[in-house]
């Protein structure tokens, strides 16, 4: 063989190689590219921003727990506030008070230890 068609050998392995290693590329982006790829990989990203934040969050309450406590009362009193409103407003209501129970006889019932006629 003439050194021209050495070089000709030559430069075509090298296509080759480049083409093969060409081909590894394009397929590692398809598998990247592919969409439930994508997906997976955001929700990877997503849980561990929500371990690190929830994690910061525990250290910040044990740290100072009083911003923590408002913010529980707060809520307690925005899911409870009809509840604790109602409560206000029929305080005195005679309707609305428990009634006791009876303990003295009324005129239509019968005495007690005497058969109804």
């Amino acid at each position: 063989m003439s050194r021209a068609e050495d070089d000709l050998a030559a430069a075509e392995a090298d296509a080759r190689q480049a083409r093969a290693l060409l081909t590894g590329t394009l397929v590692d982006l398809q598998a990247r590219l592919h969409p439930r790829a994508l997906v997976r990989e955001a929700i990877d990203e997503v849980r561990d921003a929500g371990h690190e934040l929830l994690r910061a969050g525990v250290a910040a309450a044990k740290r100072n727990p009083t911003p923590l406590i408002a913010v529980a009362g707060t809520l307690v009193a925005l899911v409870a506030r009809y509840w604790i409103v109602g409560t206000q407003e029929n305080a005195g209501d005679p309707a609305t008070e428990p009634q006791a129970p009876r303990l003295q006889r009324e005129d239509n019932d019968p005495p007690e230890g005497k058969p109804d006629d």
